[in-house]
């Protein structure tokens, strides 16, 4: 099993591979979708870029960079993928933002772009398959502890119907369900962690 990650950094992709743990499995790893190579059997495109700034004082810029690395290039990525390999399996990384909005409305609109391209895309063979996992706050990423507002997030969590917010541990798990499921194409997988 061969797979190309972006994001390898991430709590996520590290939990995954944890998970997955299977020495069989090759793992290609690059910031940048687009040096990834074309024959993997998996993707898994996690890098994401979260500005701590309202729309308002973003730079043209970050804008620009939150809308190529959360949705432009994932996207393109993808078609390009889909066109040469007949039997890629890829799973994206969304977001709740891309639902209920979020301080920086430029990450939010990205997110809910890729969520409109996973649902819409239609893929060349029964054998490819197109997947996003949505996860609201996930408790131990770096995105989350970075915050400035960290502490005050985490005292929100321990109201949530879990006590807590996701953990990287939990999304890893529900990508690899989610790539092994052929009945999720096309489909967002939203990890809200339930509500009271």
């Amino acid at each position: 099993m061969i797979t190309g990650v972006t994001g390898a950094s991430s709590t996520i992709i590290t939990s995954y591979l944890e998970y997955m743990d299977d020495p069989e499995q090759f793992i290609h790893t690059s910031r940048d979708p687009f040096t990834l190579p074309w024959d993997c059997d998996r993707y898994i495109l996690c890098a994401g870029v979260l500005h701590g700034k309202s729309l308002r004082e973003l730079s043209r810029a970050q804008v620009n960079e939150t809308m190529a690395v959360n949705f432009t290039d994932v996207a393109r990525f993808c078609d390009v993928i889909f066109e040469h390999n007949k039997r890629a399996k890829i799973c994206v990384i969304g977001s709740e933002s891309g639902v209920n909005g979020s301080y920086n409305m430029a990450y939010a609109g990205a997110k809910a772009a890729l969520h409109k391209y996973v649902e819409t895309k239609i893929l060349l063979t029964r054998d490819q398959h197109l997947v996003c996992v949505s996860p609201t706050i996930i408790q131990n990423s770096g995105m989350t502890r970075r915050r400035k507002d960290s502490e005050e997030i985490f005292e929100k969590g321990k109201d949530r119907r879990l006590g807590r917010w996701l953990s990287s541990d939990e999304v890893a798990r529900t990508i690899a369900f989610a790539l092994a499921e052929p009945a999720l194409s096309n489909t967002i997988i939203h990890m809200t962690g339930g509500n009271w």
